[in-house]
């Protein structure tokens, strides 16, 4: 029986994580000295524990939009089974939030939290995909809106122009990979199994299944206009969570420019994908877009922080249950033996 915990999972942390950790660890302090603790403490110690527990309140809502939107990609289920997926969104944004994994060791737990609730593997593992796919176009329709913005009310003024090609070519690589992912989907898991077929045949058994999945999906293409739907009503909900979070703080900002500078923000987030949490990346991409549409800074970094401290004590309860439930599990398992 092979141990899921998380203790068990850090000690097989790869050391390129942990050298990337220390990278995302310094970039967040270098951030923080440069922008200044006082100011950001400040904009911190305004939002008050009302606010934030309101705070948290918004992004679930977010965060049940999104597993609606992987619900939505897994055909043949009952309404009922939508909670598995919500509960698998959750855990998967705890895992990426607090674990030392990048992305995708968030994803897979997320999948593995599903999977133990009865739903079948292969239909996790295509839904997922699917779910990929459809929250990266509604990343880049999002993204293109503030690129939009950004030239509509930004170009010309001074660092707009290098921030302005950066992001219109990170949007381009987010199409290209958006094709690419596509392809793979469609075309490459069977190329995949062919090639496994001489090693592991059942493997070739799994991606088989995996392909027939996939291509039952496909098959309703109102069910990923759904998904694509629902992710871009998840982006616009996260950023106008961050837009309350900074009414919270007194910021009085409009809610358009929170919109922008976010949208943008996560292009420059995305490229920090191995780092764990886009730790740093994250915090540098809100001081570099925030002034661009008359944000400062410091209120921009503690709105960073008030989110990572948001993800750690929604995060963690979250971890802790599923944990509760693979040890269950594991037991239950263990009395079945002979």
């Amino acid at each position: 029986m092979s141990d899921n915990s998380p203790k068990a999972a850090t000690a097989r942390v790869k050391p390129g994580v942990i050298v990337a950790s220390a990278a995302g660890l310094l970039l967040l302090t270098v951030v923080i000295v440069a922008v200044g603790v006082r100011p950001v403490a400040s904009a911190i110690g305004r939002i008050g524990f009302e606010g934030f527990v309101l705070f948290m309140l918004a992004w679930v809502t977010v965060v049940i939009t999104l597993g609606l939107a992987w619900f939505t990609a897994a055909p043949g289920l009952p309404v009922s089974r939508s909670v598995s997926f919500i509960w698998g969104r959750f855990v998967r944004e705890g895992a990426s939030d607090i674990l030392p994994f990048s992305q995708i060791g968030g994803l897979l737990i997320g999948c593995r939290a599903v999977i133990a609730r009865g739903v079948s593997e292969p239909l996790v593992y295509a839904s997922t995909l699917v779910d990929m796919t459809a929250e990266l176009a509604a990343q880049v329709l999002y993204s293109l809106g503030g690129v939009a913005a950004l030239v509509v009310t930004r170009l010309g003024t001074d660092g707009s122009r290098p921030v302005l090609w950066g992001s219109a070519g990170g949007v381009l690589l987010m199409i290209a990979a958006s094709g690419a992912f596509l392809f793979i989907q469609r075309r490459g898991v069977g190329w995949i199994g062919g090639l496994m077929s001489r090693w592991a045949p059942s493997a070739v058994a799994r991606a088989d299944t995996l392909k027939q999945a996939l291509d039952d999906i496909y098959r309703r293409p109102a069910r990923m206009i759904l998904a694509v739907a629902l992710h871009c009503a998840g982006w616009i909900g996260s950023s106008s969570g961050s837009w309350f979070g900074l009414q919270l703080m007194d910021v009085h900002a409009p809610l358009w420019a929170v919109l922008a500078a976010e949208s943008l923000m996560y292009v420059l987030r995305s490229a920090g994908f191995m780092i764990p949490a886009a730790l740093g990346v994250q915090e540098g991409a809100y001081v570099l877009m925030g002034p661009l549409f008359g944000l400062p800074a410091a209120d921009m970094l503690a709105l960073s922080l008030v989110k990572r401290g948001r993800d750690i004590v929604l995060g963690a309860p979250v971890l802790i249950a599923w944990q509760a439930l693979e040890a269950a599990a594991a037991a239950r398992r263990l009395r079945a033996t002979p």
